[in-house]
């Protein structure tokens, strides 16, 4: 049962991310770089549910610093 829930977090979490990203307008390689930078992985296969939902949390105001900088 722990097993079902953790990949319903997880497929729950990467359409969190696809949505930010669909709303923010980011590219699969600024996400990609985005997660290389934030919990040091570039596929969401090899994140944590957490990660996937820290990294949606977190996309918008990653684009707009890389963006100002």
């Amino acid at each position: 049962a722990q097993a079902a829930k953790t990949a319903n977090d997880k497929a729950s979490a990467v359409r969190a991310l696809n949505e930010e990203m669909k709303r923010t307008g980011a590219s699969g390689k600024e996400v990609q770089q985005i997660a290389e930078a934030m919990v040091h992985k570039s596929s969401v296969n090899d994140m944590t549910a957490y990660e996937v939902a820290l990294l949606a949390k977190n996309l918008e105001a990653e684009l707009a610093k890389r963006a100002g900088a």
